[in-house]
């Protein structure tokens, strides 16, 4: 028998533990699936089940496999958990601040009988002082 031990020979092969494999699986789809705010059911699963499978790999006294699966499970899973309760709050703050640079609404002035779309010139939104004289200039022209 080449290439296995002694003790793979007589019949105790360790084997890859199911768990560990499962655990690494769900870490990687929490994390990929943090955008969507997904990685909050699927983070503690991994990070629990890749916990558990690791001490029973490091108990099983070399019949189980698949420690450094069972460790990835466990550090993917916090990340997407981690991951998913942050992005709503990044988006959050992100959009005031967005919201915060955006200028004053400053509608221009409703002109009749000159040929001017009323509708047009009612939503019209003019970021500057300056730009609101331009427009009226364009619009008497």
């Amino acid at each position: 028998m080449v290439g296995r031990s002694a003790s793979e020979s007589e019949g105790e092969r360790s084997r890859l533990d199911g768990p560990a494999v499962v655990a690494f699986v769900m870490g990687v789809l929490s994390v990929a699936t943090s955008v969507i705010v997904v990685g909050i059911v699927l983070g503690p699963i991994a990070a629990i089940l890749g916990y558990l499978s690791y001490r029973r790999i490091d108990s099983s006294a070399g019949r189980l496999r698949g420690r450094g699966l069972a460790l990835s499970g466990l550090v993917l899973g916090i990340a997407g958990l981690a991951a998913s309760l942050l992005v709503p709050v990044v988006l959050l703050f992100d959009s005031i601040d967005h919201l915060r640079g955006l200028p004053r609404r400053r509608p221009v002035a409703r002109r009749g009988g000159d040929g001017v779309h009323p509708e047009l010139v009612q939503v019209a939104v003019l970021p500057a002082e300056g730009a609101l004289q331009d427009v009226v200039n364009n619009v008497e022209r």
